[in-house]
């Protein structure tokens, strides 16, 4: 026998031998049933106490988490060589080297963003990304005038994720607009047409791997920890933040889905169409843990949470959709502000108007004020 056999094995092994008709003091048949006796009395006070030594001994070093100043290090390194490829190929027409260059850093600001797994993102299909979507008009005329806004700036695809999950991944409008010419350009750059990968790359079915990309801009971008910028060290942030912020069961269950982790069916409860609230509701979260200003938000609720737009990112939106544009625009700093204002009315009047309700109504319109009472002041 080569090494130590467990138990089931070697009692498989000592039905064998006596297959064999081996007597009982064969050497063979008295070394097996010697194993089986010192196995079921020394077992647990011999291989688990060593078991339970090499678990003490490696929780004894350390694990470095990502840390917010890296995150945003890293997430402000990326947007910058994508704009940087982007405007190259955009100006000065097509060049291998700024394709390849602003696919890699698209996937790994998708990736860092959703915190998801470096082999989904890695095969992500080209059919996810052209089938994403946007909230439906139908359904932002029961919105709030917050979700309104976050509506407008993050379009959802859906992927395969582990256990043939399908989860979200949010993009956000410059991602987008880069993402397009990234497309465009997959001929000209030799992918074949039969690629069915996003980040398709010119070799057979080959795309990008998502864990190679992302080590080297950790190691780019300045961190203090490059280390601690990997993709499950990046998911393992986010459940640490959870801590942090007072997000209630129900939230808790929500961001689950979102990650693609297991969550015992029965307590999931009724929620808001997904794709809606997987924007105007986690796209606040995911900006948030990303920045180094995070720990303000201990034990806020998620609704509770800032929204995180630059202003790049308004321009972008409103030159991308002109027909939109109004007169009197404002950016989101001002526009939030409205909200606030507008939310204290409604508050102010919805109480007032509840109380005149007999208890029979009450219930019904306490249903439909519901997302009102609950919006808090955004900054």
């Amino acid at each position: 026998m080569n090494g130590l056999p467990d138990l089931p094995l070697a009692r498989r092994i000592e039905v064998e031998l006596l297959r064999q008709n081996l007597p009982e003091t064969d050497p063979q048949i008295v070394t097996i049933r010697n194993f089986q006796k010192i196995h079921l009395a020394d077992f647990k006070c011999a291989i688990t106490r060593s078991a339970l030594a090499g678990i003490k001994e490696k929780k004894k070093n350390e694990v470095v988490m990502p840390k917010a100043g890296d995150i945003e290090k890293l997430t402000a390194f990326l947007r910058k060589e994508s704009d940087f490829h982007y405007q190259k190929l955009k100006n000065g027409g097509f060049s291998f080297t700024s394709w390849r260059d602003l696919g890699k850093s698209l996937l790994c600001q998708i990736l860092v963003f959703n915190r998801r797994r470096v082999g989904e993102i890695s095969r992500i299909l080209l059919a996810d990304y052209l089938g994403k979507k946007n909230i439906e008009e139908e359904d932002r005329k029961h919105m709030t005038r917050l979700q309104l806004v976050l509506a407008k700036y993050y379009a959802i695809m859906h992927i395969s994720a582990k256990r043939g999950r399908i989860v979200p991944v949010m993009l956000r409008p410059y991602i987008v607009t880069q993402m397009d010419m990234f497309i465009e350009m997959r001929i000209l750059a030799g992918v074949d047409s039969s690629n069915k990968y996003l980040f398709g790359y010119p070799n057979a079915d080959g795309h990008l791997d998502a864990s190679v990309v992302l080590r080297e801009y950790s190691r780019q971008c300045n961190a203090d920890f490059p280390g601690s910028l990997r993709s499950t060290k990046l998911r393992q942030q986010v459940a640490t933040m959870t801590q942090l912020l007072n997000l209630n069961q129900n939230e808790l269950h929500q961001l689950s889905d979102f990650m693609g982790h297991d969550f015992s069916v029965h307590l999931k409860h009724y929620r808001m169409n997904e794709i809606n609230s997987q924007i105007t509701r986690w796209s606040r979260f995911f900006s948030a843990v990303g920045r180094t200003d995070v720990y303000r938000h201990r034990n806020k609720s998620l609704d509770q949470l800032e929204t995180y737009i630059s202003d790049n990112e308004t321009e972008e939106n409103n030159e991308s959709d002109p027909d939109e544009a109004v007169e009197n625009h404002v950016g989101p700093e001002e526009e939030f502000d409205q909200v606030k204002q507008d939310t204290n009315s409604k508050n102010y009047e919805a109480k007032k108007h509840i109380k005149t309700m007999t208890a029979h109504h009450t219930r019904s319109i306490v249903s439909k004020l519901i997302n009102v009472l609950n919006v808090h002041v955004f900054m």
